[in-house]
């Protein structure tokens, strides 16, 4: 039976763009010196992971507006 792996990239806004800051639940270190998502992403491409859903949020008031994106990575478990 095959079986998989999964990952969980919480993104968040910065700089005018879009950076990976939470994996699994855990604080990315140095996430604003990181690629910006679109890069870490092509990086967990090379580690076989597949990009498989994006899920979106935005939550707050015209004054305090907050948005972030999950990423839900998957790769075949050896």
């Amino acid at each position: 039976m095959q079986k998989w792996e999964y990952k969980f990239i919480d993104c968040i806004y910065h700089s005018e763009d879009w950076y990976p800051a939470y994996e699994n639940g855990q604080d990315i270190k140095n996430w604003k010196q990181a690629p910006s998502i679109a890069g870490y992403s092509n990086q967990l491409g090379e580690q076989g992971w597949e990009l498989v859903n994006l899920a979106t949020s935005a939550a707050g008031s015209h004054t305090d507006h907050s948005e972030w994106f999950r990423l839900a990575f998957k790769r075949r478990k050896e």
